[in-house]
């Protein structure tokens, strides 16, 4: 009997000790822990906790993660994607808001009146509402209806490669035809327009889920000066000078389809002018051609880009456009002066057409002209082009802000 006694108390020793170290312990753990949300346009989900670090992630605005642990300014996070994969890595605290879970405060046990419990307990299923829940309310309604008062604004500079096309056959065809005519050897070379600088902006809003749209201009202008001597009793040489100046005004829309990378595409207005200059020199005497067009055409361009983030808000960027675009039904004037002081002006289209010497063969020539060219020597006659097709490659800054907060 005594040994009976002496369990029973042992049980309810182990019973009370259990009560009283891991009853508080279990009410503990159920305790919700706080968690984050990204308050950015974007938040840069690092591998390390350095802002050096590879990007593994990058999470829109509103997005909720666990907290794992925190290295200084950097917390060790897990964020949940489309419900199945989950991945862990380091946010900056400047990118992120503390979201503090809402703890209900513990129940008296005082067994209230069975009419009391009726009317309470509707009130407390209505008031029920976690601050996950309404974080993903604010995040499904951005997905639909995102915040255009996220945008940005991006400078840059660069080199720019176009073939130009008539424009350069005609200036070589000019110095080809009057080597001909004068059947000499001649010295130098007319070197075509294709190099030019470029410089651009953009304009444009963050659409969410990494799309942007954009409204951007580019502005680029060459010129290629050439002379070419010939070898005659006196002094004579031919000097040609091809120029363009171009303006494209673009609407894209960009994907950032990882966080580094991205391609755009778009359509383009483009303003365009063009003009050539000619001018034949033989000792004292001269003669000059000079004329200059202008048109505007519809392009397409599409880009692959490259972006490294210095800071929250300011970042570096690479861009490699392609650009296809004939610039035709160029009208202008045409100019014809010499050195006696006779000049003559005409207005009309820049025409390229076959000039031929002598039944010795035919040269390319460009020139303005109130109707087609004819008569001897001319053949093939039709309107010229400007083919501004080509590659522009461009490094700048970008800047995002919020209008709103």
């Amino acid at each position: 009997m005594k040994r009976i006694n002496q369990k029973i108390h042992l049980i309810s020793l182990v019973f009370f000790i259990q009560f009283l170290f891991f009853g508080p312990v279990y009410s503990i753990t159920q305790k919700e822990t706080p968690r984050l949300k990204v308050v950015t346009e974007l938040a840069n989900i690092r591998a390390e906790p350095d802002i050096s670090s590879p990007i593994i992630h990058l999470a829109d605005q509103g997005t909720l993660m666990d907290i794992l642990g925190q290295d200084g300014p950097w917390y060790h996070v897990q964020i949940t994607i489309n419900d199945e994969k989950t991945i862990q890595g380091y946010v900056h605290e400047s990118l992120v808001e503390t979201i503090q879970p809402q703890i209900p405060e513990p129940e008296q046990k005082i067994t209230p009146e069975p009419e009391q419990e009726i009317k309470e307990i509707p009130l407390k299923k209505e008031k029920a509402k976690t601050p996950e829940t309404e974080t993903q309310k604010v995040k499904d309604t951005e997905l639909f209806f995102p915040k255009i008062s996220q945008i940005y604004i991006q400078v840059s500079g660069g080199g720019n490669y176009s073939l130009v096309g008539d424009l350069n056959d005609g200036a070589k065809g000019f110095s080809d035809y009057h080597q001909n005519l004068l059947s000499a050897e001649k010295s130098g070379e007319v070197m075509p327009l294709h190099l030019t600088y470029i410089y651009g902006g953009e304009v444009g809003v963050h659409l969410g889920l990494g799309l942007h749209l954009g409204i951007g201009a580019d502005y680029f202008r060459g010129q290629k000066e050439s002379s070419v001597y010939f070898s005659l009793p006196s002094p004579f040489n031919i000097q040609t000078k091809p120029e363009i100046e171009v303006i494209p005004i673009r609407l894209v829309l960009s994907y950032h389809f990882i966080p580094e990378f991205y391609i755009k595409a778009g359509v383009e207005y483009i303003l365009a002018e063009c003009g050539y200059f000619y001018r034949i020199t033989e000792a004292d005497v001269w003669q000059e051609w000079r004329g200059k067009a202008d048109s505007n055409q519809l392009g397409g361009v599409l880009t692959l880009g490259f972006v490294h983030d210095f800071s929250q808000n300011i970042s570096l960027f690479f861009e490699a456009t392609g650009r296809y675009t004939k610039i035709k039904n160029l009208k202008g004037e045409h100019t014809f002066r010499d050195s006696t002081g006779f000049e003559y002006k005409e207005q009309g289209s820049m025409y390229i057409y076959q000039g031929e010497v002598l039944n010795q063969g035919s040269y390319p020539l460009l020139f303005i002209s109130n109707k087609p060219p004819s008569g001897y020597g001319v053949s093939f006659p039709e309107k010229a082009t400007l083919d501004i097709s080509g590659l522009a490659v461009q490094a700048g800054l970008r800047i995002r802000f919020s209008l709103f907060n």
